[in-house]
């Protein structure tokens, strides 16, 4: 789940529309928040998931 700095394309009427990838970040963040997961916690879930997906890549 890599996280983009870009902002997000806006409609004519002003919504947001995100990608897919920041969805599903979005969701993650949500669910470990539910099961208790701080936020402290949760990043480091997330970069611990980033750093394995970017060495599967080199």
């Amino acid at each position: 789940m890599p996280c983009t700095d870009t902002e997000p394309t806006r409609t004519d009427s002003s919504y947001r529309q995100f990608g897919f990838d920041v969805i599903v970040r979005l969701e993650f963040i949500k669910l470990a928040q539910e099961i208790g997961f701080s936020l402290k916690e949760t990043l480091g879930l997330l970069n611990l998931e980033q750093t394995e997906t970017l060495s599967k890549t080199n």
